[in-house]
């Protein structure tokens, strides 16, 4: 048996308390009624994880994570974090040996000790688990393997007494018209969600796809390329100076005009010249950090300049992963001038790709994940799909429906019948 995939976001240094318990309820409400085919786990500064638990308050798709731990169970160790107090606050996740504490903070495997903080967590949780003070590491692997073994042995089971269920078609075509009316009715008034619906549902592949499509939606290919690491210390250094100078400016500027004087006049082009300074000073280390990344894109729109196909230049180059991962985005990603989604493309992208007629693709240009040329690929055909188009999703979705009456019929009869002993940790995996 496969496990469901983790889908993990580490929100590194960045979001706080408030800013975060906003971000969460915005996820809450995108995921909420949907069948999410993965874990999802965020990843918050420990300052930020009350907040984020708080707003989550119960959501099951997704967990919380500690972004390090220390190798201290407690003591003298200011600012470090304990095992005990990540389980304090229920977390089941935490990163260890992450790159960038061994490039900032000289982590090593020695010190990071992965293995026996690893051999610790799952203990505290085995003891939690099984309700044993006694448990140990080796008896809580045992019991996982007992419990990975009656699962396989039930889902086989669940398999073979269900394969004869299946969806009726007078069933998938009552189900087509009725999803068919609510989607018109959604996207028609709300177009905009129409790219978050499909996208996850491209995502996922799992579910029914939206069986309306709003006007003015199309679809892009993009090859994109991030910037290294995280942006110079310099730059951050000249940011922050010129914001004061323009500050210093306003404030100096403003006196001069509203008592017709230019006391200031000296003053403020002495503020003109150590901007410009600190603007070249700027320019010359953002240069050098996007210079590998400028390096990479430039030598792929060589390659498109030349005749090469964009999806082939793409499936060399592209950081966007979800073109060479997903298999339904083969045909592209969607896109809307006119609309604006919780999962929407930047505004740089937007404004790149109102430039273009279907068939072309873009100049090099940046946005603040990094750099793009993107490419117009289609249309996406407005109006109501038709049955042959969404019948095999509807006849999946259904027959599993059956599959699952027929086996919850099958356990309550196991259940009424006398001669069957109820094991309990079997029923568990039953799903009861």
């Amino acid at each position: 048996m496969s496990r469901k995939p983790i889908i993990a976001a580490n929100w590194k240094m960045n979001i706080g308390p408030a800013e975060g318990a906003q971000f969460i309820e915005s996820f809450k409400n995108l995921v909420k009624g949907k069948d999410v085919a993965c874990d999802v786990v965020v990843i918050p500064p420990f300052t930020t994880i009350p907040s984020v638990l708080n707003a989550l308050n119960g959501c099951s798709c997704t967990a919380v994570g500690a972004q390090n731990v220390s190798q201290y169970d407690n003591g003298a160790y200011t600012g470090e974090i304990s095992t005990s107090m990540l389980n304090e606050l229920g977390l089941k996740y935490v990163v260890l040996g992450h790159s960038e504490r061994r490039q900032y903070f000289g982590e090593t495997d020695e010190s990071v000790n992965v293995d026996e903080r690893m051999n610790e967590l799952i203990l505290e949780e085995a003891i939690a688990n099984m309700g044993d003070e006694n448990a140990t590491y080796e008896s809580y692997c045992a019991k996982l393997s007992e419990d990975v073994e009656v699962e396989y042995l039930v889902e086989l089971m669940r398999n073979d007494l269900t394969k004869d269920a299946a969806a009726d078609e007078a069933d998938i075509e009552e189900q087509f018209n009725t999803n068919s009316m609510t989607d018109m009715d959604t996207y028609n008034n709300n177009p905009e969600y129409y790219k978050d619906d499909e996208d996850a549902y491209e995502a996922s592949q799992e579910g029914v796809p939206p069986l309306y499509v709003p006007k003015d939606y199309h679809r892009i290919y993009d090859i994109y390329v991030a910037y290294e690491g995280d942006i110079p210390q310099e730059c951050t250094d000249a940011n922050t100076a010129m914001n004061n100078l323009k500050t210093e400016y306003c404030t100096l500027a403003f006196d001069d005009a509203i008592n017709g004087t230019s006391t200031n006049a000296a003053r403020i082009a002495e503020i003109i010249s150590e901007y410009k300074a600190k603007q070249a000073e700027y320019d010359k280390y953002y240069a050098e950090y996007t210079a590998s990344a400028y390096e990479k894109i430039n030598a792929a729109y060589a390659r498109l300049e030349a005749g090469e196909d964009f999806k082939a230049v793409m499936a060399d180059v592209t950081e966007n992963t979800d073109f060479t991962e997903i298999d339904a985005y083969a045909d592209g990603m969607l896109i809307s001038n006119s609309y604006t989604s919780s999962s929407d493309w930047s505004s740089a992208v937007k404004d790149a790709f109102a430039k273009l007629s279907l068939g072309q693709y873009s100049q090099v240009f940046e946005d603040t994940n990094g750099l793009h040329i993107i490419y117009y690929v289609s249309d996406e055909k407005a109006g109501s799909k038709t049955l042959d188009e969404v019948h095999d999703a509807i006849a999946a979705t259904l027959t599993a429906d059956k599959k699952d009456e027929v086996w919850n019929a099958l356990i309550e009869e196991w259940l009424n019948d006398g001669s069957v002993e109820l094991v309990t940790e079997v029923y568990r995996q039953l799903g009861k």
